[in-house]
């Protein structure tokens, strides 16, 4: 098994949003984030996320830290 360190971590994050069944907007409230900011961090335009903001979004999602900025390639 191979891993791959680098992943864009708006992509990952909206994929399991997603599979959370949570609006942005209801994600970015319980985050304490601008819908906007939220938006930009999934669309890959903010390319720079605070440690703090991930590991939040890692608690509401019930995921990893890991799960959420590790892309696993077999």
């Amino acid at each position: 098994m191979k891993f791959e360190e680098r992943v864009n971590v708006g992509r990952k994050l909206k994929e399991i949003r997603e599979e959370k069944k949570l609006s942005k907007k209801e994600l970015s409230i319980k985050a304490g984030m601008s819908y906007e900011s939220l938006r930009g961090l999934e669309s890959g335009k903010v390319k720079k996320v605070q440690l703090n903001k991930i590991i939040k979004l890692s608690e509401i999602l019930n995921v990893s830290l890991e799960d959420l900025i590790v892309e696993k390639v077999i």
